[in-house]
């Protein structure tokens, strides 16, 4: 008499990984899947820090005009500092530091002859919500200022007429 006993696969069967299954499709697929996106978030973090150090030197290049512009009004060197605060103004990313180069390079414009230009250029700082209350305020004193002390009615009609006023 013979006894059968109960006997253990000898070759051991993933489901998984059989082939011409739809689970070896699903996990292919779910391999691609997560190389796939891998790769587009690496890219996509290596893309923003690219950005933001565009950004960081973009800032520096704006504080370092800004500085070297502000030299120059002290120094009288009004045309340099013209280009160099408009530099400055377009570089800057900081709020604070792009309404300071506006504000300067208003006073530039205005020291080396350019009334119209500067006036127009103040009276933008004076629209602009986003710029900081102070120099919004400095802005204003600026313009009064220009005409009280000249009595110039060149710069009084520029600045009443047209916005904001």
């Amino acid at each position: 008499m013979r006894l059968d006993f109960f006997r253990l696969p000898t070759q051991k069967t993933n489901i998984f990984l059989k082939k011409g299954s739809l689970n070896y499709l699903v996990l292919i697929f779910l391999v691609l899947l997560f190389a796939a996106s891998s790769t587009f978030f690496y890219y996509k973090k290596k893309e923003e820090q690219i950005k933001i150090k565009s950004l960081e030197e973009s800032q520096e290049k704006a504080v370092v005009a800004f500085d070297s512009g502000v030299a120059l009004l002290q120094e009288a060197k009004n045309k340099e500092a013209v280009t160099t605060l408009k530099q400055a103004a377009e570089n800057a990313v900081n709020l604070n530091l792009k309404a300071a180069a506006d504000f300067n390079y208003a006073n530039a414009l205005y020291l080396n002859g350019n009334k119209e230009e500067s006036i127009s250029l103040l009276k933008e700082i004076v629209a602009n919500s986003n710029y900081p209350a102070y120099f919004r305020a400095r802005a204003i004193e600026f313009m009064a200022r220009m005409f009280f002390l000249t009595h110039d009615p060149e710069a009084y009609r520029l600045v009443f007429e047209g916005k904001p006023y």
